[in-house]
């Protein structure tokens, strides 16, 4: 599961926040290093990735918006570890 975390629109340049499940049985995203994060099939710099504070399985990613990122009400985010499928979700992009 993949949830993107904005208080409105997310703007380019600015940081986004994303929260990320495995199935509970495995531990692949906890040994599968840093992600990688496209916003828009735009590549976005990682500027964290760890265990959610307070937050029992999930791994939080905190991302900078892209300023070439594609604008929209349902921009594509994708995250990808090495070895783990996980779904894209949409932000809005402004």
């Amino acid at each position: 599961m993949l949830l993107a975390a904005a208080e409105g629109p997310a703007r380019r340049g600015t940081i986004l926040q994303l929260f990320v499940s495995a199935p509970v049985e495995t531990d692949e995203i906890g040994n599968a290093g840093d992600p990688e994060v496209r916003i828009g099939n735009v590549a976005a710099q990682v500027l964290s990735s760890g265990v959610a504070p307070g937050l029992a399985g999930l791994r939080r990613i905190q991302v900078v918006v892209p300023a070439d990122a594609p604008v929209g009400s349902a921009v594509p985010v994708s995250v990808f570890y090495p070895g783990v499928d996980l779904n894209t979700t949409h932000v809005a992009v402004e």
